[in-house]
Parts: C-alpha cells; structure tokens; sequence
C-alpha cells in the first residue's frame, strides 16, 4: 500500500496547494489542515478510493474483527487463552453494539471502505444542538495514514458550518485523546476511566 500510495503523490501535492486556497478563502482550512496534518496527508487521503456506506447486519462479521483487531492485544495481557479471549471479545463486542443501538437509535453508522473493502466504522449521532462522535475505529494496517485525522476534520467542517459543537468521549489510556486534543477538543470532565470532550467552533463560545 506504500508504495502505491507514493505514486504520483507529488502532483497531487502540487494540485493540492491550489485547493488549500480555496480552503482558506472559505475559512475551512484551519479546521482541516493544522500544523501536524500536512498538504502531503491531505493529499494521501485524496488519492485513496475511499467511501461510506451504511453498516448492515451482514457487515457482523468484519465489525467484530475490527473490534477483535483493536482490543485483543490489551485483552491477551490479562493471560487469557484463544478460546476464553475470543468468548471475552465476542461478549464485549455484542453489549457495545446493543449499547449503541439502544441509546443512539437514529445514529448514522457507516462503513468506511477502501478499493471497495470495508477498514473502519464510522458512528455519528447528529442531534439538533451537537454532533455526537459515538464510534471510530480503523484496522490496523491501515492506521496512521492521515484518515481517521481527515474523516474528524470532515465532522469538524460539518460541524461549523451548522454552528454547533462535537462532542465524544474515550478511554482515558487510549491514544487517540491526544489526537483529539490537537484538533482542538477540551476536556469536559471524567469517570476516571472515560473523559468526555467537545470541539467548538472558531468564534462559538463553550
């Protein structure tokens, strides 16, 4: 995938500081392109054939596995055996999806896809006063491209232009809260293991 993704990235690079103007010209560009999320990020995420479509019961399978992919190794440290592990990540897996379901019943859940196979989920609950991130998660192979960071500047873009704030919360140990904190999220509190978050945009006060 690396060397694919090298392939003519450079004009695309190029091709991309024109539109960056464009951004600016829109006032988009500070949500979408901070300092750490360079033009060649930008651009890899361009050139992927990625798209969404929503989740169905026939995705079960592969949602569990990306669910089984970004838990087993913290499972497996608790010394587990393959039989009790995938038992454990099953029932995890099922109380998170009733969870979901239950409490965000109008929640838009989507696949994420690349070349046509699914990689990631992507769960929003979009109320009339926020956007609630419920869910994100990317198979491992394919983390650290730049695409969760531009699928939650895509959110961040479409949460300023309705004026309202994003809110979500995450595991107090996961990396992805210092993610969040540089895309400008602030900490509202925590239960010690969860700490809630919310991103507001430029110039709406918290």
């Amino acid at each position: 995938m690396a060397e694919w993704l090298g392939r003519g990235l450079q004009s695309l690079v190029r091709r991309f500081e024109s539109a960056r103007h464009l951004l600016l010209k829109k006032g988009l560009y500070h949500y979408r392109c901070r300092p750490f999320f360079t033009v060649e990020d930008d651009a890899r995420a361009m050139i992927l054939p990625l798209t969404l479509r929503p989740a169905t019961p026939a995705d079960d399978a592969f949602l569990l596995d990306l669910y089984a992919q970004n838990r087993q190794a913290e499972l497996r440290a608790w010394g587990l055996d393959e039989s009790m592990l995938a038992s454990l990540l099953q029932m995890q897996f099922t109380a998170q999806q009733t969870t979901y379901a239950t409490q965000y019943p109008d929640a838009d859940h989507d696949l994420l896809l690349l070349d046509d196979e699914p990689v990631g989920r992507l769960y929003i609950h979009r109320a009339e006063d926020h956007l609630l991130l419920v869910d994100i998660a990317l198979l491992p192979e394919v983390q650290g491209q730049g695409l969760g960071t531009a699928l939650l500047c895509t959110l961040l873009e479409e949460a300023a232009e309705k004026g309202v704030p994003v809110r979500l919360q995450v595991v107090m140990t996961n990396l992805a809260r210092h993610l969040y904190q540089r895309l400008g999220f602030t900490a509202l509190g925590s239960d010690g293991v969860y700490e809630q978050m919310e991103w507001h945009p430029p110039g709406i006060a918290g």
